[in-house]
């Protein structure tokens, strides 16, 4: 990554006000193109893309039921992804029809039953320990979207900086 294409990414948001925001926002855009500069895709870029219901949420609410219907009860337009840890918890997310239901830390095997029990009706992303070196176990399992933390959390360091420029 050249200072120039880093650069040419903080164009767009260079009239935040806070160079702290400007910097956060210019982070967000090159770690979007650099995990989409070949088949991969970000289906949400930030919190505004779409409800995601993750365990502390449903451990406040009492249930993914209860957490899903305080959602729906606000009719906000953004999609909603669930994220299940077991089997049973997929079973009452299907229930509900989210438009995405994320599988946190399961194996491989309990990932082809969740594949089975959803039967393609909602897209089911694979996220939690997966690495480039285990990602096509997790594919061949037959999930719709794997994310990789490591790709975000992980890579080789780049010096990206900040400078303001008195005028």
């Amino acid at each position: 990554m050249t200072p120039e294409y880093v650069r040419s990414r903080c164009r767009y948001s260079m009239r935040s006000d806070s160079p702290a925001a400007t910097a956060i926002i210019v982070t967000v855009h090159v770690a979007s193109d650099a995990t989409g500069s070949r088949s991969e895709e970000n289906h949400r870029i930030g919190l505004h893309d779409m409800f995601l219901v993750k365990n502390n949420h449903v451990d406040r609410a009492g249930s993914i039921t209860a957490a899903v219907e305080r959602i729906r009860a606000r009719r906000m337009p953004q999609k909603l992804m669930v994220e299940v840890r077991s089997l049973a918890e997929l079973d009452e997310t299907l229930a509900l029809g989210p438009d995405f239901i994320l599988l946190d830390n399961m194996n491989t095997d309990q990932l082809r039953e969740a594949v089975r029990r959803t039967g393609g009706r909602v897209p089911l992303e694979a996220s939690g320990g997966i690495t480039l070196e285990t990602i096509r176990s997790y594919a061949e399992a037959g999930v719709d979207i794997i994310s990789v933390g490591a790709l975000t959390h992980s890579p080789p360091a780049a010096d990206i900086h900040l400078r303001v420029i008195p005028v």
